[in-house]
């Protein structure tokens, strides 16, 4: 997939990356809190749509083949392909994404909000899911 970079969030890892924290082949291009909209579909890709907004964040699409994934254990992926370290980011005009690593995102939120939740908010909502607190999620933009 393609997608028109709308808004990209800045993130610490970012700035990691930059600084060669991460094992990289440069040139690279960081950003992984991305949403754009969806400008080309590669071949044998379904339930996508031209014009279509979606976000990437770091955790850039899952192969869907090796032992993990076949286990649902899509977030543990053997070739899960990190956004901004081993593919291009959201720092530029356009960026290449695998389709697996998508996520729709409703046209009522403006793509610089929901960019920051594509890592930061993931975060947070994971360790919060996981934890034995109880909440209540009410999202008003």
């Amino acid at each position: 997939m393609r997608l028109r970079v709308q808004a990209c969030g800045v993130c610490h890892s970012d700035a990691s990356t930059v600084e060669g924290a991460f094992p990289i082949a440069w040139p690279r291009v960081p950003g992984h809190e991305a949403v754009g909209v969806i400008d080309t579909i590669g071949d044998h890709v379904e339930g996508w749509t031209l014009g279509q907004r979606v976000g990437v964040g770091f955790l850039g699409g899952s192969c869907g083949h090796c032992e993990e994934c076949r286990r649902g254990d899509l977030v543990n992926c053997r070739n899960q392909e990190f956004t901004g370290v081993h593919h291009d980011g959201g720092y530029a005009q356009s960026m290449l994404a695998r389709a697996s690593g998508l996520v729709s995102v409703p046209d009522s939120l403006s793509s610089e909000a929901v960019a920051p939740l594509l890592c930061a908010g993931l975060t947070t909502f994971s360790a919060l899911r996981n934890s034995p607190a109880r909440f209540r999620i009410v999202l008003t933009m």
